[in-house]
Order: C-alpha cells, then sequence, then structure tokens
C-alpha cells in the first residue's frame, strides 16, 4: 500500500478522518458558524465552531472565529487563549493579531500587548491600523502621550482616513487641553462615520472629563449603544456617569440592559460590583469582586473595585493588598491611592499613609479631602502643627460648605473667632460618633497652647476609640510639649500595648531613648518591635540610621537596609533610605547600582527616578542625570521638581544659559513657584543680567502684591550691586505692604548699616521692637549682629529675649548654651541638651553641646556627642576639627592624630590648615 502523500496538510487529514469515521464535517460547522456570526448570533456561531474544534482540534480558522465569536460575547478570557491557539497553528496574523490585541487590552493587560505587539507591523493596511489603534489605546491608558501619538500616527500611515484613528486622534488633542477643538474634529468625524459607536463614546468621554459635561456624556454614550448594542465600553460610560450621579435606579435599569446583551463579559461584572456597593450590598458586591479577580487579577481598575468593596467592609487587610497593588499597575489611580491612605490610617499607619498621598499633593487643585487625610495622618504620627496647617488648608479650599460643620467650625477659628469656632468644634466632637471634629479641635488646641483643653479633648477621643493607639499617642507628643519625658514614654508605651505594630509610638521611644544616650535600650526597642512586625520597612530604616549614629560597621548598615527592600520590593521608601545613606556617605559607585536596581524594578516610581538622577550627577555623568530628570518631567508633567534638578546639573555643569532655560520651563509648568523664581534671579545676577533679576523680582511683587518676597528679592538686587539708597528705598515700600515683615525690617537694618546710616539703624532697631515686641526673629538678628561685634553680652542678652518670646526655639537655646560654655558659666549643658531634643541630628547643635560637656569636664561624653556629628556630616571639615581637639584635651592623642591627617589631606578646601599644622606638632 503506498504511503499517503507527505504533503496533506494535517487539518485536512483530520477532517478526511472525521468525515470517514462518520463524524459532522468541520469544514460545513465553520461555515454554519459563519452565517451565524454574520447575523449578530455569536451563541450559535459558538456551539458550532466547538463541535468543528472537538472533530478537528489543530483547525486554526475554527479557533480564529471561535475567539472572535467569543470577543464579541463578551468573554474576553477566553477569546484570547483561542486566538493564541490560532496564532500558534498559523493563521493569518492579519486576522489574529488585531482581535487578540483587542482582547489583551480589554483585559487591562497594557503591558503584556506592547511587549508583545508594540513592534509588530502587519502587511494589510486594515489590519495594520486595528493593530496601531489598540496599541495607542494601551499606551494611552498607562498615560504614555507620545508612544500613543506614535502609533496614532502608524494608524494613519497605513489608512489616511481610518475612522477609529481620526476618533482617537481628537482624544489625543483633548489630552493637551483642547477639549473644544477635539469636540470640533470629533463632531466632523461622526458626520462622516455617524454608525461609528467607538466616535460617540469617545465624545461622551469628553464630555464627561473634558466639559464636566454629565448629562451630555450620557446622551453620547446611549448614542454608541444605540449605533451598537454590545458596546461594551460606552456601557460602561453610561454607568459611570449614573453612579457618579449617584443615581442608583437609572444604574441598575442600565446595568440590567448590559446584562442581557452580555452578561458574563468583564465589564458587566465590574458595574454590577459597582451598583451593589452604591446600594450597600457588600457581600453580593464582594462575591462580584471575586470573579473579576478570578478573570483579570492584574487589572488595575478592578483591584481598585474590589479594594474599595473591602474598605467598606472594614477588611483593612484585604482592601490594602487591593489597593497597593491597583496603585502599583497604575500609579495615576488617584481614587485607589486615596483609599489606601485611608485604610493605612484605620491600621495606624500614618507614615504610610502620608508617603501614600504624597503625589495627590503635589497635584495642582488638591481637594479638601486630601488635605483632610494628611492632616489626620499627621495627628495619627503626633505632628500636631503640620495637622492642623493640613485642616486649615482644607478649610481654606471649602470654607462655606455647611454639609461640614467641622471645617466651617475650622474656619471661624482661623478668621480669629475663637469662641464660636472652637466651641462649635467642642460641640461636634462631643454630639458626634466619630473623631471627626475631634482631630481638628486638638491641632486647633495645641497651636493655641491651650494644653489643658487639648489633654481634655485627647480624653474625649480615646473614650470614643479606646482600642486605637492614636490618644495615647496625641498624649504623649503632648507631654513632650510640657517637657514630661517620663510621662511621655509611659503614655508612647500605652500605644504599643494597645497596638503592637504602631510604629510612630515605637519610633518616639527610639528617639527619648537615644536623646538620653540610653543606646542599648533604644535598638532594644527596635528589635522588640521588628519582632512583632517584621516586615515593617520603617523600623528596618530606622534600625539602620540608629545603627549608623552608633557607628556601626557598614557592611552591618547595608544588611538591614537590603533586609528592607527584600521584605518589600514593591515600596520605594526603603530603596530611597538606602541610596540617600550611599550618597550622604560619598559611596556615590553603590549609590548609583542601588538607584539602577530601583528604577528596573520600580519604573514608574517619580522618587525613585528622581533618586537616580542625583546619582547619576554626583558621579559627573550629566548626560544621564539630564536624560533621568528629562524622564521624569515626562512622568510627572505639573511638577516643577524635575525641571529645577535640572537647572542645578547644568549650574555644576557651568552650562548657565541651559540652567536658566530650565528655571523658565519650570515657570512654564507654574509661574508661581517662588524657588524657581529665586533660582532665576540668582542665575540672572550670576550671569551679570541684572535687568533680567529685576523683571523677575517684579513679577513676584506683581503676584504677591500683600506680601514681603518680591520686596526682598528686589531689595537683594539692589544691594547684590551695593546701591543701598535704592534697596533702603526698596525695603521701606516693602514694609509699607507687609508691615510686619520680621525680614524686610532686618534687611532694612542692613543696609542702614551698609549705607553708614548707624544712627538710623539704631532708631529703626529701637522703633521695630518697640511696635513688634513679639519678633522673636529680629531679636535672633540683634543678637548675630552682637556676635559678629564680639560683643557677647550683648548676643547673649538678644537670645535669651528670644527664649523670652520663643521658650522652645532650639537655635537660641543653642546660641545661647554656646555662649555659657565658650565662657564657662553654669548651666550650659541643660541648655544644649534641651536644644538637642528639640532638634536631633543636627551635627552644628550636637557640636555645642559637645562643646557644653567639655566646659564641664565630661569629655568622654563630649567625644561621643562629637563622634555622632561627625558621622552625620562627614564632609563637614569644622566638626572633625572639634572632634580633634575635644580628643587632644581628652588625652587620646592617637585618634586627635588621625583626624588632624585627614583634614591635612584637604589641603586648601580647608581653610584652617594653619591650626591644623600647628596641632600635628604638639603629638
Amino acid at each position: 500500500m503506498k504511503r499517503m502523500h507527505r504533503l496533506l496538510a494535517p487539518t485536512l487529514l483530520a477532517s478526511l478522518l472525521m468525515v470517514a469515521c462518520g463524524g459532522k464535517d468541520p469544514a460545513e460547522l465553520v461555515a454554519s458558524a459563519k452565517g451565524f456570526a454574520e447575523k449578530g448570533d455569536h451563541k450559535a456561531a459558538i456551539i458550532e465552531l466547538k463541535t468543528a474544534i472537538q472533530e478537528a482540534p489543530d483547525l486554526a480558522e475554527a479557533r480564529f472565529l471561535l475567539g472572535e465569536s467569543l470577543l464579541a460575547s463578551g468573554d474576553v478570557a477566553g477569546a484570547a487563549l483561542e486566538l493564541r491557539k490560532a496564532l500558534d497553528l498559523r493563521h493569518d496574523e492579519n486576522d489574529v493579531v488585531p482581535p487578540l490585541a483587542r482582547a489583551l487590552y480589554l483585559q487591562g493587560d497594557f503591558q503584556r500587548l506592547l511587549e508583545q505587539f508594540g513592534t509588530t507591523v502587519l502587511s494589510q493596511p486594515l489590519a495594520e491600523a486595528d493593530l496601531k489603534v489598540t496599541l495607542a489605546r494601551a499606551n494611552g491608558g498607562l498615560g504614555r502621550r507620545e508612544p500613543a501619538r506614535r502609533a496614532i500616527d502608524a494608524a494613519l500611515k497605513a489608512m489616511p482616513e481610518y475612522g477609529p484613528a481620526k476618533i482617537f486622534e481628537a482624544r489625543l488633542q483633548a489630552d493637551t487641553g483642547d477639549v473644544d477643538g477635539a469636540l470640533a474634529a470629533l463632531d466632523k468625524q461622526l458626520e462622516r462615520t455617524p454608525q461609528d459607536a467607538e466616535g460617540w463614546q469617545i465624545k461622551g468621554d469628553l464630555m464627561m472629563y473634558g466639559k464636566r459635561d454629565l448629562d451630555g456624556a450620557l446622551a453620547a454614550y446611549r448614542q454608541a449603544i444605540a449605533v451598537r448594542p454590545t458596546h461594551v465600553v460606552s456601557h460602561a460610560g453610561a454607568l459611570t456617569v449614573l453612579l457618579a450621579k449617584a443615581d442608583a435606579d437609572g444604574a441598575k435599569a442600565q446595568l440590567e440592559g448590559l446584562q442581557k446583551i452580555l452578561p458574563k463579559h468583564p465589564q458587566t461584572l465590574f458595574f454590577a460590583a459597582s451598583v451593589a456597593l452604591l446600594n450597600g450590598e457588600l457581600d453580593k458586591a464582594k462575591e462580584i469582586g471575586d470573579q473579576l479577580l478570578r478573570v483579570a487579577a492584574d487589572n488595575a481598575r478592578i483591584l481598585q473595585l474590589v479594594g474599595a468593596i473591602e474598605f467598606e467592609r472594614k477588611s483593612w487587610i484585604q482592601a490594602e493588598t487591593h489597593l497597593a497593588k491597583a496603585v502599583q499597575l497604575n500609579p495615576n489611580l488617584d481614587m485607589a491611592r486615596r483609599m489606601l491612605a485611608g485604610t493605612y490610617l484605620q491600621r495606624s499607619e500614618p507614615s504610610k499613609a502620608l508617603s501614600t498621598l504624597q503625589p495627590l499633593t503635589e497635584k495642582p487643585n488638591v481637594s479638601a479631602a486630601i488635605y483632610n487625610l494628611k492632616a489626620q495622618a499627621h495627628l495619627q504620627a503626633g505632628e500636631l502643627a503640620e495637622a492642623e496647617k493640613a485642616f486649615a488648608a482644607a478649610t481654606k479650599i471649602n470654607p462655606d460648605d455647611v454639609r461640614n460643620r467641622t471645617a466651617l467650625a475650622l474656619s471661624r477659628v482661623m478668621r480669629g473667632d475663637d469662641n464660636a469656632g472652637l466651641g462649635e468644634l467642642r460641640s461636634l466632637a462631643a454630639s458626634a460618633d466619630t473623631t471627626v471634629a475631634d482631630l481638628p479641635l486638638i491641632a486647633t488646641l495645641v497651636r493655641k497652647k491651650d494644653f489643658k483643653g487639648a489633654m481634655a479633648a485627647i480624653d474625649a477621643l480615646e473614650r470614643k476609640q479606646p482600642d486605637k493607639p492614636i490618644a495615647a499617642n496625641l498624649r504623649a507628643r503632648l507631654l513632650i510639649q510640657q517637657g514630661d519625658k517620663a510621662g511621655a514614654e509611659k503614655a508612647f508605651r500605652r500605644a504599643l500595648e494597645i497596638q503592637p505594630t504602631f510604629f510612630p509610638a515605637a519610633a518616639s521611644l527610639v528617639q527619648l531613648a537615644f536623646l538620653d544616650k540610653r543606646l542599648d535600650e533604644a535598638q532594644k526597642i527596635l528589635d522588640d518591635f521588628l519582632k512583632v512586625a517584621p516586615t515593617n520597612t520603617q523600623a528596618l530604616i530606622t534600625s539602620a540610621a540608629l545603627k549608623v549614629r552608633t557607628g556601626a560597621a557598614r557592611d552591618e548598615v547595608l544588611g538591614i537596609f537590603t533586609r528592607a527592600i527584600q521584605q518589600a520590593p514593591t515600596e520605594p521608601m526603603p530603596r530611597l533610605a538606602l541610596i540617600n545613606y550611599q550618597l550622604n556617605t560619598q559611596d556615590v559607585k553603590g549609590a548609583l547600582s542601588t538607584a539602577q536596581q530601583a528604577v528596573a524594578a520600580l519604573p514608574d516610581n517619580p522618587g525613585l527616578l528622581d533618586a537616580l538622577g542625583r546619582a547619576q550627577a554626583a558621579s559627573g555623568d550629566t548626560n544621564q542625570a539630564l536624560a533621568s530628570f528629562g524622564k521624569l518631567a515626562q512622568m510627572v508633567p505639573t511638577s516643577v521638581a524635575p525641571h529645577l534638578r535640572v537647572a542645578d546639573v547644568q549650574w555644576a555643569a557651568k552650562n548657565q544659559e541651559a540652567a536658566i532655560q530650565a528655571l523658565r520651563r519650570a515657570l512654564g509648568v507654574d509661574a508661581d513657584n517662588l524657588q524657581a523664581q529665586r533660582s532665576l534671579v540668582d542665575a540672572y545676577l550670576a550671569s551679570d543680567k541684572t535687568a533680567d533679576a529685576v523683571a523677575v523680582a517684579r513679577q513676584v511683587r506683581k503676584q504677591r502684591p500683600q506680601q514681603d518676597v518680591g520686596y526682598l528679592l528686589e531689595g537683594g538686587i539692589a544691594a547684590s550691586q551695593r546701591q543701598w539708597p535704592q534697596a533702603i528705598a526698596i525695603y521701606r515700600d516693602g514694609l509699607k505692604s507687609a508691615p510686619d515683615s520680621s525680614e524686610l525690617a532686618t534687611r532694612l537694618h542692613v543696609a542702614l548699616a551698609a549705607d553708614k546710616q548707624d544712627a538710623e539703624a539704631a532708631r529703626h532697631a529701637a522703633d521695630w521692637q518697640r511696635r513688634h515686641p513679639d519678633d522673636a526673629a529680629f531679636r535672633f538678628f540683634l543678637g548675630d549682629l552682637a556676635l559678629a561685634r564680639k560683643d557677647l553680652t550683648a548676643a547673649e542678652g538678644h537670645y535669651r529675649d528670644v527664649l523670652r518670646i520663643q521658650p522652645e526655639n532650639a537655635l537660641a537655646l543653642n546660641n545661647v548654651a554656646w555662649l555659657m560654655a565658650s565662657t564657662k558659666k553654669p548651666g550650659a549643658v541643660a541648655m544644649a541638651e534641651k536644644a538637642v531634643a528639640l532638634l536631633p541630628d543636627r551635627p552644628v547643635i550636637m557640636d555645642t553641646l559637645a562643646l557644653a560637656l567639655a566646659s564641664e569636664g565630661q569629655k568622654d561624653k563630649a567625644v561621643d556627642i562629637m563622634r555622632q556629628a561627625v558621622r552625620l556630616e562627614e564632609k563637614n571639615p569644622s566638626l572633625r576639627f572639634n572632634l580633634a581637639k575635644l580628643l587632644i584635651d581628652a588625652g587620646d592623642k592617637s585618634a586627635a592624630k588621625t583626624e588632624l591627617e585627614t583634614l591635612a589631606k584637604l589641603g586648601d578646601k580647608f581653610p584652617r590648615q594653619g591650626e591644623v599644622t600647628a596641632l600635628l606638632k604638639t603629638l
């Protein structure tokens, strides 16, 4: 018997065998399925195609058609599976790739779609245009405007009048801010192709998100549905509008219509869960949400929805899991970010809440709700002043919202109506079951230094929340302000008893122990905390910082950072902490390597990209640093920070004009950004462009007519040119607009003295102090002036005046301590210790404490403190010089010699080489 011809196709062979065995002819089944599909009866087509595949599993055309019908019926996952099989069986990619790309897009798998088909070029124009539009949508979904534009250009190159491409082009036009122009282009296209459901859907999007016209958007979405009843995205748009309007009945009716057409479609399930959530049917919403996760576990919007469901169910761990993943997949999901921050607050993790909220606070038009969340996070952390500022910002945005009595009460306090405002806050706190009013009440009372009232409000909060650590933590913070360290420690420990994983309390205990030189106890507190919360990255980072301050080996410090990164590979904080540590310790090569790995792991994190740019700049790689900051500017287009970084890099590279251009770009993003304006003034002055500098200063004056900053800038320009009469006139004009500006008063005094008008300067100083008896800043300036003249008695008197006004002014305490130590007066140590407690980890203040300890004979302690100061600021040679002198005084000549030899190697970089040489000769 002859063998069958080798060229007989496997699918044909299978068909022949099936017919010979009496089975159904797959070819006939495929033909039948095509007929059903053409009539829109995809259910019948699917039955026929599945039968054909059962008879002939390798029939590529059947797989392809089944994928198309499944996609049309809403089974996106099944469609993707069948289309991949068709592609594997070498069905024409012009047929298969466009619907497969759409299936991946509908699954939300944008990155996978772009990785697999981003560089694919199809031979048939229609297929190529179809694919490129889908790629454009995927790039748009990831916020990548330029790649989306390139994909649309490619689509229009393949088919210049391709309607979907024209319509998406209008959408890109809207992204530039030209919504009206985009709508005009869209209407023109819809006149030519009125049956284009995609066009109506995009018009609905523009009406909703660009014009805030919900009714117009709903009409457009419903027109799209009329054109194509199975257009899922338009159903989604209509439901989104109805949900935004909280129209539960309308949403339910719209959902029922969608369920009749596409009962199993992921979008249908998505909105079924959303409607259930709106109606408070949390169990039903969760059940549907779990179904969605089984279909698309990596879809950011689904994760956001499921996270919201878990949030409402008060399942905080599950909510955090889903919301954190949603934010990781799509950092621009503001709602997920807000809920994640709220989840962290519910779990008493304020630092994580603040980190999560930060990108939202950097955007323009920050909402009152964001500031309220920020305020609550600061309160949980015990940062009362920051909390009060955030509450005030929220109230300023929405002061007259009668639905928010708390905000209204706080606004009254801000306007000076303390009795009415505080009375209302107390009333709300006493009557409400929630803590909405308690937190701003506490913050306001602390700001007003009503510590007794604040403590009573904290007690009331504790009665409402006996199972939360917030009240105990706030009580501890308040006790610290009152100088009761023992009581504060007890309250912090109580907070940890309530919630052993509450890190703010543990961190505060560590700080108190460290300041009291109980270093072993500080480390034990951290170690005990890590036993109950081993994955807490903040604790690990703090542990590393403590190791640095206590002189631990570098490898030990790096090991802790590495552990933190391994424990939470998707969190940027430990990676940023390690990069900053490496940069601070001059390990530029290590910092660069860490930053590169961090950006590779978390490419969408702006903070890490910024750190990479800083590391590249530190390594001298100007071009790479500029490239990184350029990418950062694209990632956060509303932020001036990347442009300021570019300006710094260009300035360091002596590219002054490029630096100026970068600062101008920063002002193009935010015309009122004061940091950019100040830097631009400095850049113009350094480039001898005085007129340009003056123009910027006058623009600042125009933007802020009642503030001192514009006058300070313009007066500073005149002073830099030693044009003292002109500077004096500008400062006097400024005091007319800002009559209580201490800085203007100070600059005027300096200008008068420089112009040899000593009597007028003295008269001005006396008059200012008389009219501003509580101006501590001006008195501090007078202290500095006396110190510069070596009038130590007068300097100490002025600094003590500052302390009379501000008893906790750390810098004044430091200066008085230094003067007392220098003149061997008793009490310098206590004064310096208080300054260090208020501003820990400040090497200059630690330097004063070391001097005070040495002056009272505590030489070993003085050396220990000075070593800590040097470790914190290794690049400061003055600190090292002071350490060397203390070591000599303590009798440790060998260690002193090592420090002095290190200084000698600096050469001209340390101007006190004569003293270094003299001291070395004594050893």
